[in-house]
């Protein structure tokens, strides 16, 4: 009898461990892990779930707004598009970046505001001596000088109606043109 009376003692000692070490566990488990001193934090999911929602609101409100913009965008582009009138001089007016082709030897002139970004080809800077500046480089800060070479995708800026632009060489370029702009 004294066995059973010791085996119930090994066993009812190994309940208990095991009690205590479960209970050790879940303190542990349950306990948030979080920086030394730093506050503890409860929130409950309807908290999170209200913040959420209020997200998700205001990011449906601004892609509303961005839509609602671009159409009033398309229709005041279309407007000014309509009523302005052809140049007889020979200038082409783009609100928008354009494709223009030119062929080897043509010569793509620029007036005030005028950007050009060169897409292929092999292009050079035309400068006129009269001229009291340069093309302005954007992309890299710096100014082209007349017979420099344009590097691909840089946008130049022409800041004055003098005669500044851009010579094709060695074949057919592309550019992309925004602005007044004239072919010769």
């Amino acid at each position: 009898m004294k066995n059973v009376s010791d085996k119930m003692k090994v066993v009812i000692f190994i309940c208990i461990g095991v009690m205590v070490v479960f209970s050790a566990f879940s303190i542990f488990i349950a306990s948030p892990i979080r920086a030394a001193g730093s506050p503890l934090v409860v929130v409950t999911r309807d908290y999170v779930d209200n913040k959420v929602n209020i997200l998700h609101f205001r990011l449906q409100t601004v892609e509303n707004d961005s839509s609602s913009l671009k159409a009033q965008m398309s229709v005041v582009s279309e407007y000014i598009i309509q009523n302005t009138p052809e140049p007889a001089d020979g200038k082409i007016t783009t609100l928008t970046y354009t494709a223009v082709l030119l062929t080897s030897g043509k010569t793509l002139t620029g007036y005030d505001g005028t950007e050009i970004v060169l897409r292929s080809g092999t292009a050079k800077a035309v400068v006129p001596v009269a001229a009291s500046g340069n093309i302005a480089n954007m992309t890299t800060g710096l100014d082209l000088a007349n017979d420099a070479t344009i590097p691909l995708n840089n946008m130049l800026l022409v800041s004055r109606s003098d005669g500044r632009g851009v010579i094709a060489v060695g074949g057919d370029v592309w550019v992309m043109v925004k602005g007044v702009y004239s072919i010769s």
